[in-house]
């Protein structure tokens, strides 16, 4: 089991960042230091140092020009990689930046990769950068204290507005109080899963239209196609999570303001959702409910199962806050999975039979392919060794303590900071996962395990009082996805280096990664 421990920074105001020139961070067992730069951009440095005392960071602050010249530097580079092979940084990180030095700070300091450096270490580390401040916490009795606690005590609610800060992400603020997933939105939820083996022809569809344009549009040599694999996987399945949420009508317009997102599409979105809304209300009093139709999409099941008079606006909230976040993580737990297929050629052939198998061109049998996608037990294996190492959030479980909260071990946390569990050193831990640094789907097979295990040994649902109830759709888009390629097209990339980069403790797919891609021979 990981050991205990707690890493925490807090937020740096702009004058204390500015002001000093440095910050120094103390820790017996190892040092941290910011940025170390001399004036020129390839200088920038991240130390991670067990030997010196003390920590400093001389930040870029104390130069106008050096400043100026790193972010024209930053930005204008296809990729600035810190010396450092843990931290990749891909341009697109530092746009939209008004405050440099505070941005530069926040994502410099990766709490992942501070967890890791002091790993040995039986002390609490603690580093300064800008942000709340968050406690890191990574042993079983935390576990089940953040499981048990009370959403007035930890809340996940409080947690996710810091998070996503839906006043400026999604143009209105998130009700309050909404500290757990309404019945209504679980009850919907489960009613889709159960109706997924009717919409899988509609998703082959969809995959169908969206990878044929590609390779067909592209430029080709010796017969492959230059594809740039992340817009694409993120449309595809942008556009199956809109089918199923919010239905068909959606699935070409909505998705194509939600790519484009810019301000008045936003708009454009709420607009859409507020009129299916009224649509399905309007429908629910004029018609009797012994007679009603079954909720076809997820929307209409959120107002169906209501049980008190929920606004509108309420009702726009549980709906594009779910559509959102779902649609944000799916394309990328699949991009990393196609990543992996791609590149560990050992597994071909086995694969390769194993998904043949699955009747994807055969409409008449389109709703068999659900009980055909949980009986591929390589592909199931493989998939959970690819969100394992790539472990696409270090931390889940995010808390914010509404009051003073204490551990079991006696941590305190105060009130208004943010608690998380670090599933990364889990995912990294020798004790359960045994040469955790090779990729390895063996240590899955045969074991009755499956993406959608919950618990601390695969705690990427969350804890199980507050558990994902929308697991099973997340596994059967992925799994379905990557038997489609398999049985369509012969890959591979163009360079397996930089797939992903870090963005504060998430790993997310490069956009800039190619696969190069060929219709499969059907001989």
């Amino acid at each position: 089991m990981a050991r205990t421990h707690v890493i925490a920074w807090r937020r740096l105001s702009y004058d204390e960042i500015a002001g000093k020139g440095h910050t120094d961070i103390r820790n017996s067992s190892g040092t941290f230091s910011g940025l170390a730069n001399t004036g020129e951009p390839e200088n920038i440095s991240l130390v991670l140092d067990r030997q010196e005392p003390r920590l400093q960071a001389d930040f870029l602050t104390s130069c106008t020009g050096a400043i100026q010249q790193t972010s024209e530097h930053l930005l204008n580079d296809q990729k600035s990689v810190i010396p450092n092979d843990n931290f990749h940084w891909h341009r697109n990180h530092w746009r939209n930046t008004c405050n440099f030095p505070i941005f530069i700070l926040e994502y410099l300091a990766r709490i992942t990769d501070m967890a890791i450096s002091f790993e040995r270490s039986n002390n609490d580390v603690e580093a300064c950068t800008a942000g709340n401040r968050h406690h890191v916490v990574s042993s079983k009795e935390h576990w089940h204290d953040i499981n048990n606690a009370h959403t007035s005590q930890l809340s996940p609610n409080a947690a996710s507005r810091e998070m996503f800060q839906p006043k400026y992400t999604f143009d209105f603020d998130w009700a309050a109080p909404r500290e757990h997933v309404s019945l209504a939105t679980v009850r919907s939820i489960r009613n889709m899963t159960q109706q997924l083996p009717s919409f899988q022809g509609r998703f082959l569809e969809i995959l169908d239209q969206e990878f044929q344009k590609v390779v067909e549009s592209n430029p080709q040599e010796d017969g492959w196609t230059r594809v740039a694999l992340w817009p694409t996987v993120q449309r595809s399945v942008s556009r199956i999570n809109t089918l199923l949420l919010l239905g068909e009508y959606t699935v070409s317009r909505l998705v194509t303001k939600l790519i484009k997102g810019a301000d008045y599409d936003r708009k454009y979105v709420f607009r859409t959702l507020r009129a299916l809304i009224a649509e399905r209300e309007a429908y629910n009093k004029t018609t009797p409910e012994p007679t009603r139709v079954k909720p076809a999409t997820f929307l209409e099941g959120v107002i169906d199962y209501s049980q008190d008079n929920r606004s509108t606006q309420q009702h726009v909230d549980s709906i594009n806050s779910t559509w959102v976040i779902s649609t944000l993580a799916i394309p990328v737990f699949t991009c990393q999975l196609l990543q992996d297929l791609y590149t560990q050629p050992k597994h071909f052939s086995v694969l390769q039979k194993e998904c043949d198998a699955v009747p994807l061109h055969e409409p008449s049998r389109s709703h068999e392919i659900s009980d055909y996608l949980e009986k591929l037990p390589l592909l199931e294996a493989f998939a959970m060794e690819s969100w394992r190492t790539n472990c696409f959030q270090a931390n889940t479980a995010h808390r914010m303590a509404m009051k003073p909260f204490q551990f079991s071990d006696g941590y305190k946390v105060p009130a208004g900071e943010i608690i998380e569990f670090h599933q990364y050193g889990l995912m990294n831990d020798d004790a359960f996962y045994p040469q955790h640094e090779k990729f390895d789907p063996s240590r899955f097979l045969g074991k009755n395990r499956s993406l959608v295990d919950t618990g601390i040994e695969w705690p990427f649902w969350g804890v199980p009082r507050y558990i994902c109830p929308g697991r099973w759709h997340v596994a059967n888009v992925e799994k379905l996805v990557a038997v489609y390629l398999k049985q369509n097209f012969e890959g591979k990339f163009e360079s397996t280096e930089g797939l992903n980069f870090d963005w504060r403790d998430s790993l997310v797919p490069n956009p800039k990664m190619v696969l190069l891609m060929k219709p499969r021979s059907k001989g």
